[in-house]
């Protein structure tokens, strides 16, 4: 079994540019084995040749290989410790932020939220992820109830408009956000930013790639920028990336 998941991620590679060896093994073979016998394939080798004759199956194995399940200030204690720093930032007229691996849009809107709450200066946030499907639910901005349910009932008035389950925010808070398909582990990093979002997305790849990635971050930030990371992320020597821990999870560039 070994070997056949070690040629599917040879094969997947030469197929999508996608270097399965990044993500952490046990995790992702486990994951991706259960979703193939579900579809009836026993092998990485009966997978990997459905997806050459099926490759709309990839958007669906890119969708199992983390998982998209995000909700509006989720641990909202950590978004009131990043609110509490955004006036640290300056950048003249216009603050330039990074939201990577957003999934289905719910920390890029939280970001908005929080800068137009906070702050009186312009914004422009770049929000990436590397699968299609979840960035076009983004640019839809609708959610269900158990999405947007650190919200209290004025908020949900103040930035949705909703019924029958569906909340849909309102079009002055997707304002001045992109969406983008990017790879942390392949493309071009965007430079002269402020604040770097990604939160539990580090949690799958291996420590080499997370190691690449974090020191790619620290140079796409602006000297006295803040990298806000999730929960379980947390830096033992943030030093290592030129930076240092300002609140639980949040950094700043020296």
């Amino acid at each position: 079994m070994e070997d056949d998941f070690e040629q599917f991620i040879r094969e997947f590679y030469h197929l999508t540019g996608l270097d399965l060896a990044m993500y952490k093994r046990q995790q992702m073979q486990r994951r991706l084995a259960a979703w193939g016998e579900r579809l009836g394939y026993s092998t990485f080798q009966e997978l990997s040749h459905a997806i050459h004759e099926n490759p709309s199956l990839i958007h669906t194995l890119l969708d199992k290989m983390t998982i998209n399940v995000s909700e509006f200030f989720r641990n909202r204690d950590r978004w009131n410790s990043l609110a509490s720093h955004l006036s640290t930032l300056s950048s003249g007229s216009r603050l330039q932020i990074w939201s990577a691996a957003c999934s289905t849009g719910e920390e890029p809107y939280t970001i908005n939220i929080l800068c137009k709450e906070h702050l009186k200066i312009d914004t422009r946030i770049l929000a990436t992820d590397i699968d299609e499907d979840v960035l076009q639910k983004a640019n839809e901005a609708k959610y269900q109830a158990y999405q947007v349910r650190e919200f209290n009932q004025q908020e949900l008035n103040r930035y949705f408009d909703y019924g029958e389950n569906v909340f849909t925010l309102k079009k002055e808070y997707k304002e001045g956000i992109v969406f983008k398909k990017h790879n942390l582990l392949s493309d071009t990093y965007p430079s002269n930013i402020d604040l770097i979002v990604c939160r539990n997305v580090l949690i799958y790849f291996t420590e080499e790639a997370k190691d690449l990635i974090l020191h790619r971050f620290s140079q796409s930030l602006k000297s006295g920028g803040l990298l806000f990371l999730g929960s379980t992320e947390q830096l033992m020597q943030p030093f290592t990336y030129q930076l240092k821990s300002i609140a639980p999870f949040l950094y700043q560039k020296m």
